[in-house]
């Protein structure tokens, strides 16, 4: 037998095995496992069987990893540029001869201290850091341009440093408010670590939850489904623009609370948040036949419902009243009394719409510093 007869009787027992392999398939998959599980031989996996309350079609999945996995590179470059390094500053190494290189006058990666966000392009930004001015901090920009830090101040409620570096040339990402995400919606954190992701489970979350709530602390947070993320963590969403910072408990600190206390740290030099001076109950978490909606003003486990001296006090507010508006704003589970009054400054004078003895009143407080 030739060998040139060997080598066609291989290629033809070749092509005889791959043809059986695939039309095997065919069969397997359209008698099989189209029968037993409703999956189509070609074209889209479509679920609308499955779930009556709506159609649901995996359209190339394949497809759709891919494109998610560039758009968080994408944004991954993005992220860069907005976010802030810290280092404890190094003192002068006195080398042995002029001119001589000396690696430890150098900030390298591992002598990173953490990273903070970029929120004003003037220089503030915020950051789990404990930048103090005792150790000496610096800040290094995306182009590793080293920068001095002028002032820090602890915000005490959200664990974060509010810090002003010394320049005028920062680059500022887009900031989403909480009312404008979605349940599902992914957020990712970048660390030297690598990418960690996490979806949004829940807008008006609260960790730490109290029935009975302050006016002053007690602000709402995203819920978020992962656990792996830290203290200092910034959270972006996929166009781009930051979601929130790590607080705990699965919970991310949305970027508007930060947002809200910059006038007071630019026009006081100092944080600060607007006190009314009430302890209540919002009516849409309780669960009973009637429907209700707004703030029912009641005592805290010390027995305390207005503060004393407060501007609530001064402004007339009782055990009782039901306040349903603030300025026009509804109060509810998803408009919480205290993220509303964060909304304002101080020596602000507001209109609370309220309820007493079934009757509708209006009374106007002026927001005073705690």
């Amino acid at each position: 037998m030739s060998r040139n007869y060997k080598i066609t009787i291989l290629i033809i027992t070749v092509i005889i095995s791959l043809a059986g392999g695939v039309i095997g398939g065919i069969i397997f998959r359209s008698y099989l496992i189209n029968s037993s599980f409703g999956i189509p031989l070609w074209g889209d996996i479509n679920l609308s069987d499955n779930y009556q309350q709506g159609q649901v079609v995996i359209s190339q999945p394949k497809k759709v990893i891919v494109e998610q996995n560039d758009r968080i590179a994408e944004v991954a470059s993005w992220a860069i540029k907005n976010k802030i390094s810290f280092y404890i500053k190094k003192q002068p190494v006195p080398s042995a001869q002029e001119g001589v290189f000396n690696i430890k006058e150098y900030y390298l990666p591992e002598d990173k201290a953490g990273e903070g966000l970029i929120l004003t392009n003037d220089g503030w930004a915020v950051t789990a850091v404990k930048v103090s001015k005792s150790l000496g901090y610096i800040a290094v920009d995306s182009e590793k341009n080293i920068i001095a830090i002028n002032k820090s101040y602890f915000d005490e409620i959200s664990g974060y440093y509010f810090v002003k570096l010394n320049t005028s040339d920062l680059s500022v990402a887009q900031f989403t408010e909480p009312e404008n995400l979605s349940i599902g919606e992914l957020a990712v954190a970048f660390s030297e670590g690598g990418v960690k992701t996490a979806y949004i489970e829940k807008v008006n979350h609260y960790p730490d939850y109290n029935l009975v709530k302050s006016s002053e602390n007690d602000f709402s947070y995203l819920k978020i489904s992962e656990e792996n993320l830290i203290l200092g963590d910034i959270c972006f969403g996929l166009n781009g623009s930051v979601v929130g910072l790590y607080a705990k408990q699965e919970s991310l600190i949305p970027i508007s609370y930060f947002k809200k206390l910059l006038p007071s740290l630019l026009n006081k030099g100092e944080i600060t948040r607007p006190y009314l001076g009430v302890n209540y109950i919002l009516l849409d978490d309780l669960t009973g036949e009637k429907k209700l909606s707004g703030a029912i003003i009641v005592k805290n486990s010390k027995g305390i419902a207005v503060e004393r001296k407060s501007p609530a006090e001064v402004a007339g507010l009782l055990e009782g009243d039901i306040i349903l508006e603030i300025e026009g704003k509804k109060i509810s589970h998803d408009n919480n009394l205290s993220d509303v009054i964060l909304n304002y400054q101080l020596g602000e004078e507001i209109e609370l719409t309220i309820i007493r003895d079934k009757e509708r009143r209006q009374i106007k407080a002026i927001l005073e510093k705690q």
